[in-house]
């Protein structure tokens, strides 16, 4: 048996993962799962009974350099998510300047989304969920943004700090 385990960035994209999932003519052999996970996920990782592991921005880049009793594939964060993203948040807060917290293993032509959306957007590479927290600290010091865009980890420390947030969403493309 083959066990994968897809890493919901949400609780709430849960239901549509299960949804994409049951519509897959996989083999009998092979099993997944779907699970949030809330705190550590390298920690949390420890205990998984799984051969492969789905999981997106800093969860994959975490688990790709941490674990090694499974395979890890990574769900990219592609232009069009970044696009989304920005636009809700120039819509929303009407920031002159965005923290844009990015895995270090997503690329993205930042400066182009920056010239459609006539907004200066300010890339923070990270590796580490302590480093969200030292990178917010040293944009707010420098006045550097007036929002910030990110993941499930941003979104968690971004909300105790009462800041400007859009998180990325999770669904399928029109």
């Amino acid at each position: 048996m083959i066990k994968i385990l897809f890493v919901a960035p949400y609780t709430e994209s849960i239901p549509s993962i299960q949804n994409i999932i049951s519509g897959i003519n996989y083999p009998a052999d092979v099993s997944f799962d779907v699970i949030h996970v809330k705190g550590e996920i390298v920690k949390s990782s420890e205990n998984w009974d799984a051969d492969i592991v789905i999981a997106r921005g800093l969860g994959y880049h975490l688990l790709k350099e941490k674990q090694r009793h499974f395979q890890v594939i990574s769900i990219g964060v592609t232009g069009y998510d970044l696009m989304k993203v920005v636009q809700r948040c120039v819509e929303t807060y009407h920031p002159k300047r965005i923290g844009l917290f990015l895995a270090e293993n997503i690329y993205s032509d930042i400066r182009f989304i920056s010239d459609i959306f006539h907004v200066d957007i300010v890339r923070v590479s990270i590796t580490s969920d302590k480093e969200v927290e030292e990178m917010y600290e040293k944009l707010r010091r420098d006045k550097a943004c007036d929002a910030i865009i990110g993941g499930m980890t941003v979104l968690r420390f971004a909300r105790g700090i009462n800041f400007p947030l859009c998180a990325f969403r999770q669904g399928r493309r029109p």
